[in-house]
Parts: structure tokens; sequence; C-alpha cells
């Protein structure tokens, strides 16, 4: 289906979700910031996509589609660190994550994710990408690597 936009290869992972009661916001907040830095610490998985988008960049393997259930998480780490590592500014990368919020709402109302989707789906406080979360995750990228910037951390890592 999607090899007439050059999609050649799919790798395909997936991550369960374990938050099993309504969070508050600040709970939600703290519950996403650990998620990522846990699936950064486990690092298989991001290297594993970091690969792959550079085996097809380096063959010239264009369009690149990166992907999951829903489009924050995981999906979200791994465009971030790719933005950075084409030297486009941590702002920017929040910002651009930022986006799939709303994007994410609109699909879950126009029934988009269809109706095998998580259950989680079905909350909007699951779908939200507060910028805060990735400029979060990012700093503790930078004190992790002992760096300056996000795309230096995003390099060392």
């Amino acid at each position: 289906m999607l090899r007439h936009v050059g999609l050649r290869k799919m790798y395909v992972r997936k991550y369960h979700n374990t938050l099993t009661s309504q969070p508050n916001s600040h709970t939600l907040l703290s519950y996403e910031k650990n998620r990522y830095i846990m699936i950064l610490k486990e690092k298989r998985s991001i290297c594993l996509a970091m690969r792959a988008i550079a085996t097809a960049c380096r063959k010239k393997q264009f369009p690149v589609l990166v992907h999951c259930i829903h489009g924050k998480d995981r999906t979200g780490l791994v465009v971030a660190l790719t933005l950075l590592l084409c030297d486009v500014n941590e702002d920017e990368v929040c910002q651009d994550y930022a986006l799939s919020g709303p994007l994410l709402r609109n699909a879950k109302h126009t029934k988009l994710f269809g109706k095998d989707s998580p259950m989680y789906l079905e909350n909007d406080e699951y779908i939200v990408t507060p910028i805060v979360v990735m400029r979060s995750v990012l700093s503790w990228m930078k004190s992790e690597t002992s760096t300056r910037t996000a795309n230096e951390a995003a390099e060392t890592y």
C-alpha cells in the first residue's frame, strides 16, 4: 500500500501503555516525561529506528516514514532526535512535537483511529503533546550527556 511513496521496509514494535487510572494534568506530564526517559534509557527501540533512518538516508531511499499507533511517544522521540541531528534548534523540535496533540485529537474525533485502537486513545488526556514534556526530556538528555545543547546530546546519545 505504501510502496507508491517509496516505503520499502517497515519495523514494527509494540509498546504497551501501563497507565491504568485516570490521571490529572500534573500526573500525566510527569508520567509522560518518565516514560520517555525510560524509552531512551532502554535505547534498543530508538537505536533500531535511528539506524533504519540513517541507512535509508545513506542509500538515498526517500521518503522515510516513521510512525506508531498514534505518533507521539516513540515516534515523537525518534523524530525529535532526527531533527536535532539535522541541526534543527531545540525550540523548533519542541514545537514540532506539540503539533501532534491537536492533530491526534482531530483524528480521534473524526474516527481515524478505528475501532481496534487501544482504549487509552479514547481519552483526550492521553493524546495531548504538551511542549513542556519534550523540553523536560531534552533537558534530561543534556544532563545525562553533559552537553550544552540538545543537538549535542542527540549526537552523544
